[in-house]
């Protein structure tokens, strides 16, 4: 791969769906700037600043974030949506694993970045307001950021991001997988899968206690902490390496994207 190419390409994306990109930061920042304005009322309506107010719309931001950041995920094919977009897109100058990589960076990198910029726009507002009403003002930005601290670093971070970047991957797949309305059918992919395999593995279960039951063998589950500890490793582990896959999986399906597919799926 070529970085300046994939620079290139990035630009291009940048420029073509600027508005997208700004509608996004715009509305983000109107919400940010409620919820700040709203938790706030109260200490407004006193005369003072207040700082549990900003904390908890802090805390509305980082969900609205990661809610973001994994939905936007589904619509990494945001650059082949018409005929003449996939056109357009497949006739730049620049290989399928470049041109994959930009989108990923672009609803990735691109998109956080808008996110961020949002957030710093709805606090120097509410922060003007709040100094003409009170003389005071708290910053919503470093309470995000403290929040975002809070969880990542002083919490379980590793773990945290194991989590989001598989379930980012999956939206990833989902996004590349289905043809039409992807987000959509990501979500119904996530709530119907686990309802099959919760139903399968119970079923299964039902019938190795039934088995067991007809000729009278008990069966008992023991959890032995030493193992527990191996077992969370593991698990992660294999987390990890499910993501990666995903990933893969959706840059295979990538390539093997075609100008006429009438199919439900790529």
């Amino acid at each position: 791969m070529n970085l300046k190419r994939i620079q290139q390409v990035l630009t291009w994306n940048i420029i073509g769906y600027k508005r997208d990109l700004l509608n996004q930061t715009l509305t983000l920042a109107s919400l940010s700037f409620l919820f700040a304005f709203f938790h706030s009322f109260g200490g407004y309506a006193e005369g003072i600043a207040d700082w549990e107010g900003i904390k908890e719309s802090a805390a509305i931001n980082v969900i609205m974030i990661a809610v973001l950041f994994i939905l936007n995920a589904s619509n990494i094919l945001f650059t082949t949506r018409t005929r003449n977009e996939f056109v357009n897109f497949m006739m730049l100058p620049a290989t399928h694993a470049e041109k994959f990589c930009s989108n990923f960076i672009f609803q990735t990198v691109i998109r956080v970045v808008c996110m961020i910029a949002s957030i710093m726009l709805a606090d120097v507002v509410q922060a003007i307001i709040s100094l003409i009403i009170t003389h005071d003002a708290y910053s919503l930005t470093l309470a995000t950021a403290n929040v975002l601290y809070d969880t990542l670093i002083e919490g379980e971070g590793v773990k945290e991001i194991i989590k989001i970047l598989f379930v980012h991957s999956t939206f990833i797949l989902g996004g590349c997988f289905f043809r039409k309305r992807q987000t959509l059918f990501t979500l119904l992919a996530w709530i119907c899968i686990p309802i099959l395999t919760a139903f399968v593995v119970g079923f299964m279960g039902y019938g190795v206690v039934s088995l067991a039951d007809e000729y009278n063998y008990s069966i008992t589950v023991e959890i032995i902490p030493e193992w527990e500890k191996y077992a969370n490793i593991a698990g992660y582990k294999i987390t990890t390496a499910w993501a990666v896959l995903n990933y893969w999986l959706s840059y295979r399906i990538f390539r093997r994207l075609q100008y006429i597919n009438n199919r439900f799926f790529n």
